[in-house]
């Protein structure tokens, strides 16, 4: 007899559903997020459990890990591509994991990559430094919308991003907003050199090696260059590429060819 095994994930539970080869419910119930009472409860079925389902969520991590620490065969849904049944009048947690286990009973689960443990801490981290880098050009941007709105002066970014600069003809509350954007900016800014410098320098050289062939030999990462090159220089256009490269190494596959056409950063 072979079993399937379904967890539908929240933030403080999961559900548990374990099916046989008929789609027959052997097992439910709801779980507090404790790994040693989903270890309890499929230690009954490990012989004959198939593989074990659990949706990419936020917090997925502690559930697959620890699963597969105890040698379980982990799949993790792609739950954006997870269709239900057409005409479906009931839903919910436990249809939810039952139907991931259905799913991979019939071998038409769409699952994704589990990145190794190992690995991930950098993948987050640079995550992480994106997030910070759209986070400051929001800042940025806000104090240069402030600026011309009031002052009726378009400044450049680069004179924003100068230590020294301060906003003139500006007073009260609107200096007030427009300085506290500046000071956000400038702490993100320095969160972000302190995360550029734990970068393995070996790792941003294999990076920006990568780029060089990728210019001469992947077409869109051509174009992209060229495009770079034409408002920069050759070094700054040639570091652009090595920083998508990065994002396609760390991020889903899907990222492979929408990377080289997102509109240039200024």
């Amino acid at each position: 007899m072979q079993h399937y095994c379904g967890i539908d994930l929240h933030s403080n539970n999961h559900v548990v559903v374990v099916i046989d080869e008929e789609d027959k419910r052997v097992f439910e119930k709801r779980l507090c997020n404790d790994l040693s009472q989903t270890l309890r409860v499929l230690s009954a079925y490990q012989e004959t459990l198939q593989g074990v389902a659990v949706e990419s969520t936020f917090n997925w991590y502690w559930l697959v890990d620890g699963l597969q620490e105890h040698g379980y065969n982990m799949q993790l849904v792609n739950t954006a591509a997870v269709k239900q049944y057409d005409g479906l009048k009931y839903s919910g947690d436990y249809h939810d994991a039952f139907h991931l286990a259905h799913l991979m009973r019939l071998g038409v689960l769409p699952t994704g990559y589990i990145y190794p443990k190992a690995q991930r801490a950098i993948r987050d981290l640079l995550r992480r430094r994106l997030s910070l880098v759209r986070s400051a050009s929001a800042q940025l941007i806000s104090v240069q919308s402030q600026i011309w709105r009031s002052a009726g002066i378009r400044i450049k970014s680069d004179t924003l991003r100068k230590p020294d600069f301060k906003p003139s003809l500006l007073d009260g509350y609107t200096l007030q907003a427009t300085n506290t954007g500046l000071t956000v900016y400038a702490a993100i800014q320095k969160e972000m050199k302190r995360q550029r410098q734990s970068r393995h320098k070996y790792l941003s050289w294999a990076f920006s090696e990568a780029a060089h062939f990728s210019v001469r030999f992947e077409p869109l990462a051509q174009r992209f260059y060229e495009r770079k090159k034409a408002k920069t220089n050759g070094i700054i256009a040639i570091r652009a590429v090595a920083r998508k490269l990065a994002r396609i190494t760390f991020r889903p596959s899907r990222e492979l060819y929408r990377v080289w056409t997102v509109k240039v950063e200024p």
